[in-house]
């Protein structure tokens, strides 16, 4: 059950460091829905969200991953 549809929102409210929030969302393959919240530094916008949103994509499929084939072991 890969992930299919990834995506980010950085909140718009600075914080006072100017950090601001960032809340990913991960859509699987049987419609699962995973969300991750993170505060990006100030100074970093949209590429430095990209690619971590990209390498957390991988992270997650790996977890999945493993989740499935743990099910399938187990019998579940």
């Amino acid at each position: 059950m890969p992930i299919v549809s990834s995506d980010y929102v950085i909140d718009a409210h600075a914080q006072a460091n100017g950090s601001h929030y960032v809340t990913e969302t991960f859509t699987s393959s049987d419609g699962r829905v995973i969300t991750q919240q993170y505060l990006l530094p100030a100074g970093q916008g949209a590429t430095e969200a990209q690619a971590l949103l990209d390498a957390r994509e991988a992270q997650v499929n790996t977890s999945l991953a493993e989740q499935e084939a743990e099910s399938v072991i187990n019998g579940a």
